[in-house]
């Protein structure tokens, strides 16, 4: 069945029944394989009530060329079983079933859903879907047209979409657009795309001091990565850059730095004093060792490795991350940008609902479908909680089916 052996892992992913099993392993190292030898086991081995036909089993990709590699591989390995046993009539018909089975793109199962259940989400039962180029060209088509009724217009969103362009495009709309586009599909992921846009949107004072405590939330679990980052950094140079050793014992001061910020406002201390400590802390190397001229490449490799991984420390971690972006602002400097910017950040808003309308108005008018919807439509079809004409909802009816 498997043009190699199964090590023990791999057999206990292929034959475990009684659980959830989460199989993580590096590029080609046989994932594909296990999967495949995994759904075989549960057709033709596993111990009732495990045991399954495979037109009951439900397997997801991300790729088409997956999903294909994926049949093909589960009905040679059906068709290998039935060769060693040409008596058995189950085995013969799950060959045959293997063609029907629910073995595709995470996408093409999104759709075979819709196309179920098209008049549970109000779908044309008709509906073409639109590949990847098509949708792109189709909102980027879409933008358009909005922009150009803004420019022609003297409403209030055409009025800020002016000022917008003016102000952050330098009189180009062409990084607005883009910020448009990017914030709409980030939108439409969302759990409700409408709800989030509408939080987004809210720049009343009480959101503006939740934006300072996330702030700080995210601080605090940054500083902690840091830590353990530094401290790793810190242990490879003690194993592997013996040369280095006044740079590994920078790291690891730095690292128990990091902890104590981190600890101190996990106890409750302000945001803004441990702020204003980390932008004005400097990682200083001075007084660090010279090497002679006549010392050995490799030592001078050693010292030059573990230099590197501190001014990755410094300049990477500390710089760009914690003084650039995290601990940038004061919380009055923080909370009064947000303030002034605030009409900026509703005109962005506002375009994006005027653009997900008009561009879901198209869909519906070119009678189409994209990815997006795909998704959305078998979300909304899972949590429905109102069976309908059916015995079931449509999540227990998955569930039973599959």
């Amino acid at each position: 069945m498997a043009v190699f052996a199964f090590t023990e892992e791999q057999q206990r992913a292929v034959e475990t029944v009684d659980r959830s099993v989460l199989v993580s392993a590096a590029a080609g190292s046989g994932k594909t394989a296990v999967l495949a030898a995994r759904c075989a086991h549960l057709v033709c081995d596993a111990p009732p009530p495990y045991r399954c036909d495979v037109d009951e089993l439900l397997v997801v990709t991300f790729t088409e060329a997956a999903a294909s590699e994926m049949k093909e591989r589960i009905g040679k390995a059906l068709r290998t079983r039935c060769a060693d046993a040409p008596d058995d009539r189950r085995l013969r018909a799950q060959v045959a079933l293997v063609d029907t089975a629910q073995i595709s793109t995470l996408h093409a199962f999104c759709l075979w859903m819709v196309r179920r259940w098209f008049d549970r989400v109000g779908v044309d039962a008709t509906a073409q879907m639109l590949d990847g180029d098509e949708a792109r060209l189709l909102r980027q088509d879409t933008l358009a047209q909005v922009f150009d009724e803004l420019y022609a217009g003297d409403a209030d969103l055409a009025v800020e979409f002016k000022k917008l362009v003016d102000d952050y495009g330098l009189g180009y709309d062409g990084s607005i657009g883009e910020f448009v586009l990017r914030l709409s599909a980030f939108a439409v992921s969302q759990e409700n795309p409408a709800d989030w846009l509408a939080r987004a949107r809210d720049t009343s004072p009480q959101r503006l001091t939740g934006i300072v405590a996330e702030t700080a939330r995210a601080l605090r679990v940054e500083l902690e990565r840091q830590a353990e980052h530094c401290r790793e950094m810190a242990n490879v140079v003690a194993r592997c850059f013996a040369a280095g050793t006044f740079y590994g014992d920078l790291l690891s001061a730095h690292a128990e730095q990091l902890t104590q910020w981190a600890s101190r406002l996990a106890e409750g201390e302000s945001w803004e004093s441990v702020r204003a400590e980390i932008a004005a802390c400097e990682m200083s190397s001075k007084g660090a060792p010279s090497i002679s001229k006549d010392a050995p490449e490799e030592v001078r490799a050693e010292r030059d490795n573990a230099r590197n991984l501190f001014n990755e420390a410094r300049d990477g971690l500390l710089k760009k991350r914690l003084q650039a972006q995290l601990c940038r602002f004061t919380e009055t400097e923080m909370i009064a940008e947000l303030t002034r910017t605030a009409p900026y950040l509703h005109a962005l808003i506002d375009l994006t609902n005027a653009f997900l309308d008009a561009y879901a108005r198209q869909k519906r008018t070119l009678g189409v479908m994209d990815f997006a919807d795909l998704e959305r439509f078998a979300y909304d079809l899972l949590m429905q909680t109102d069976a309908g004409d059916e015995d079931a909802t449509i999540a227990e009816q998955l569930r039973s089916r599959f």
